[in-house]
């Protein structure tokens, strides 16, 4: 067990409870929520190692939470992944911050392979 602690934003719950099975298997500590309101919260309460974000979520825009995450003192330092079925994803990662991005669907070595790059 690595004990890493990996917060996983989607608004698809089948995402969310797939993602945090795999994760968990790989010894992760994995907090999952499918609402943008809760993000700030769940940092504050539990610091999390990275961040795997959905960025088309029904509200907020999720690079626009990226961008700002990364300007605030709490948040700055957390790698952050966007994910997203969208084109451009890589040039929306660059603009707004992201340590990385993964395009949907992704593989879940994929997944793996991205967080472990991350949180070394």
């Amino acid at each position: 067990m690595n004990g890493k602690h990996v917060l996983v934003v989607d608004d698809d719950e089948s995402i969310l409870e797939v993602v945090k099975i795999v994760l968990e298997e790989e010894g992760y500590v994995v907090t999952a929520i499918s609402d943008y309101e809760e993000i700030d919260q769940e940092i504050v309460a539990k610091s999390p190692d990275i961040i795997v974000l959905d960025i088309y979520m029904p509200g907020r825009n999720g690079a626009e939470i990226t961008r700002q995450l990364k300007t605030h003192q709490y948040s700055a330092h957390i790698p952050i992944i966007i994910a997203s079925a969208g084109t451009e994803l890589k040039s929306i990662a660059e603009q707004v911050g992201a340590d990385g991005y993964l395009e949907k669907p992704f593989e879940i070595e994929e997944l793996v392979a991205v967080i472990k790059n991350h949180i070394q």
